[in-house]
């Protein structure tokens, strides 16, 4: 249990030396996929509303 918590310890150092290379780049591109993923889901909702208003069980 010991090497796995150790390996999991160098993966971190190595991934937080990475970091700073990245930048802001991944905190952008995780916004984008945020707000792609939001404009899918407000689409699929709408398809949910409109098809329960079609067939009167909409509450």
């Amino acid at each position: 249990m010991t090497d796995f918590f150790n390996g999991f310890g160098r993966w971190c150092t190595r991934f937080f030396h990475i970091m700073p290379k990245i930048g802001n780049k991944y905190n952008f591109f995780m916004i984008v996929v945020g707000f792609i993923a939001l404009l899918t889901w407000l689409k699929v909702q709408s398809n949910y509303t409109k098809k329960a208003r079609e067939n009167g069980t909409l509450e």
